[in-house]
């Protein structure tokens, strides 16, 4: 089934299963997952990846654009001490619509389901629930 999504959705569907206690890394046997939806997870995720290679080549082209001594200086970091490169005051508005524009872009993914059968008796948090409710599969 195709579904669309925002990059700034797939960071943040990323985001929740890398943690160590999601249900893809998870130890818990009470969220061990069958061979089946591993391998749809699996698949599902590596189109995620493939976006969010793409999301971070193209941060990094407008954090380079921004980081020249024109649009950017060099400032201590109060906490660590450490000298960074910020986005001056004058270009910042200029650079955040550009981050923004590029969070709000849709793609269209070819995801593999997940019947409601298949997980419902899964022990997952709310925040594993949210990350895959995208693969379920309404019920006729």
């Amino acid at each position: 089934m195709k579904k669309t999504f925002k990059n700034y959705e797939i960071e943040n569907i990323l985001s929740v299963l890398n943690s160590p206690d999601s249900l893809l890394h998870t130890s818990d046997p009470n969220k061990k997952l069958s061979v089946k939806i591993l391998w749809k997870l699996s698949n599902n995720f590596d189109e995620f990846r493939k976006v969010y290679e793409k999301i971070n080549q193209m941060r990094e082209e407008i954090n380079q654009e921004y980081i020249s001594d024109e649009k950017s200086e060099e400032v201590i970091d109060e906490e660590t001490g450490q000298m960074l490169r910020k986005v001056k005051d004058e270009y910042f508005k200029e650079y955040t619509q550009k981050i923004k524009e590029l969070m709000d872009i849709d793609n269209e993914l070819e995801i593999s389901g997940l019947p409601l059968d298949d997980i419902e008796n899964l022990a997952m948090t709310p925040a594993d629930f949210n990350s895959i409710k995208f693969m379920i599969m309404e019920e006729n």
